[in-house]
């Protein structure tokens, strides 16, 4: 395969990412802040890239750190928070108090809102770094495994080869959780962001 075949395929991958991210950023937000689009869109490629490179022997996942992920999950927060103000002024406490509630269960309702809301910035955090440190781990463990038949000079019987497909398996799994991590992180900034947006 010459070299320029394979940047043509890899264009080509990426080409694809770009097309599937924008039609899911149209699909929830219409054609409502165009510009907010790139700034998805580099975020599924960083994640993604960071997710990927967390693969390669001796190099850390970055987004396996909860420091990390919790940083882009409060970033965009605040992002999606002053955006909402902008556009909505004072209304933006509408958030917390859907219409047409009844007086008595106003306090309950107000707590319970602003509960969820603030715990959308731990949902988007935990569930990036838990996902990728669960396979991060698994692989950690077939390893040791192998390593552990290889240093008992028993390396070509059947365990050896378990553990050698075992590891490439949880490798190609890993590389899919990777991607799909981007996928869910990103539809769930953008079903927050709709939400500021549309309000109740």
């Amino acid at each position: 395969m010459t070299s320029m075949s394979i940047t043509n395929n890899v264009y080509l991958y990426f080409n694809l990412i770009f097309i599937f991210i924008s039609s899911k950023i149209k699909e929830h937000m219409g054609k409502k802040l165009k510009a907010y689009g790139l700034f998805f869109i580099n975020t599924a490629f960083l994640l993604l890239f960071l997710n990927l490179c967390g693969l390669l022997p001796y190099t850390p996942a970055l987004t396996g750190q909860f420091i990390f992920a919790f940083f882009i999950s409060v970033t965009y927060f605040v992002v999606n928070g002053i955006l909402g103000i902008l556009l909505h002024k004072n209304k933006i406490f509408n958030l917390f108090l859907p219409k047409g509630v009844p007086l008595f269960i106003i306090p309950a309702l107000i707590l319970i809102e602003i509960i969820s809301f603030f715990s959308r910035v731990l949902s988007l955090a935990i569930r990036l770094f838990a996902n990728i440190v669960a396979g991060h781990i698994l692989l950690k463990i077939l390893i040791s495994f192998l390593h552990v038949i290889v240093k008992s000079h028993i390396s070509f019987l059947l365990p050896s080869i378990l553990a050698i497909i075992g590891i490439f398996i949880i490798i190609i799994l890993e590389g899919f959780i990777g991607v799909l991590q981007v996928y869910i992180f990103n539809l769930l900034l953008l079903i927050y962001l709709n939400g500021i947006i549309e309000l109740h």
